[in-house]
């Protein structure tokens, strides 16, 4: 019989592949389990539906320069119109609006880096010193409610201002954000719950609660009522511990996000819904250790791409981005379930959001200059 003959090796055959049903980015598992749906890095761009990605827009030109310096951007509506208030880095305060007007409120030395600010029925910009005291801006003076009454969170909730200093939470009588006289209703309540671990770190007013957050604990206060009149008003309340073991280190990460409260904890970023906690960064474990989350972690929600994104504005320390060089600002964003990463400019220190004209913009500084994201 003559010797078997050998088949020469067949070429593999050549087959199209389409991907569409894009699932976001995936930074927790190993990169050769990742699957063809996902992606290992998705910077600058984000997935609007189904085989379609979209490049985010760049960040808009500088509308104003502080000359002073910016610790901290807040964006709000005041008396109609949307503003920005800088806390500056010398102690003043300004005022820019989206169109670049730029005012100065206060001079310099009137408050610190660190202060706190928060809006009173769109007619009063609040602002909190831990040191220096608490201030009010109507939109043309400048004014000084309390220089003694300091303190390092503040919110507006149930028609009342409230100020945290350590585990100590002071409120003011019923609709007023001045008035702290016992008799017509304000007080204060000292966290005695020993699942509060330290001191408060935010207070933020979302979905019908006043959200107070320490570094390993959330709690909600709720139920407010006033009964009897000046002098003999008295002002009750609830207070019940939500979460013990989370919270935050980052007293700008928490934010208002639909029907839920978001926030940036050291290990992921989470949404409570009720008493439920939510982890929505399960895919981006893998970055969590090359970044760096404190002093602060600003929060903002915008409109990109017409979805409407969750972001906050991390340190990335990993290897080179496309975005630049590490240390690099980053944004981590969230919408429809996924996640992105975003880079507007190298030196981003802040983010804000502005609502304009019914749309959520997010707005930021270099510490220098301010402009328009996205």
């Amino acid at each position: 019989m003559p010797p078997a003959t050998r088949r020469p090796p067949q070429p593999p055959k050549t087959r199209t592949i389409q991907l569409r049903n894009f699932r976001g980015l995936n930074l927790t598992d190993a990169r050769v389990a990742v699957d063809d749906d996902e992606f290992a890095w998705l910077e600058n761009a984000l997935t609007v539906g189904k085989g379609a990605i979209q490049v985010v827009p760049g960040p808009g030109a500088t509308v104003a320069t502080i000359a002073a310096g910016v610790a901290s951007l807040w964006g709000f509506t005041l008396n109609g119109v949307a503003v920005l208030i800088s806390i500056n880095t010398d102690g003043s305060v300004s005022q820019t609006t989206a169109g670049g007007v730029v005012s100065t409120l206060t001079v310099a030395g009137t408050v610190t880096g660190s202060a706190r600010c928060t809006i009173w029925r769109g007619t009063h910009v609040l602002v909190l010193d831990p040191t220096l005291g608490y201030f009010s801006w109507d939109g043309s003076a400048w004014a000084v409610i309390d220089a003694a009454r300091t303190g390092t969170a503040l919110a507006v909730f149930e028609g009342r201002a409230w100020i945290a200093s350590a585990r100590t939470v002071a409120f003011t009588a019923p609709n007023t954000y001045n008035d702290f006289a016992i008799g017509n209703g304000a007080g204060s309540t000292i966290l005695t719950d020993e699942a509060f671990p330290g001191n408060i770190v935010a207070m933020i007013s979302a979905v019908e609660q006043l959200w107070i957050l320490g570094q390993g604990a959330v709690e909600a206060l709720s139920n407010v009522q006033a009964t009897g009149t000046p002098p003999t008003v008295v002002t009750t309340f609830t207070v019940t511990n939500i979460l013990t073991n989370l919270g935050t280190n980052a007293p700008d990460s928490p934010i208002g996000y639909f029907r839920a409260l978001a926030f940036l904890a050291p290990f992921g970023v989470y949404a409570l819904a009720g008493v439920t906690p939510q982890k929505l960064s399960d895919k981006l474990d893998g970055l969590f250790p090359d970044l760096t989350l404190t002093p602060d972690a600003p929060a903002a929600v915008a409109v990109v791409q017409n979805l409407l994104v969750l972001m906050f504005l991390v340190t990335y320390n990993g290897a080179t981005a496309q975005g630049g060089a590490a240390p690099l600002p980053m944004l981590l964003c969230f919408t429809q379930g996924k996640w992105f990463l975003a880079v507007q400019r190298t030196g981003l220190r802040w983010i804000t959001t502005l609502l304009v004209g019914g749309v959520a913009q997010a707005w930021g500084t270099d510490g220098t200059t301010i402009y328009r994201l996205f």
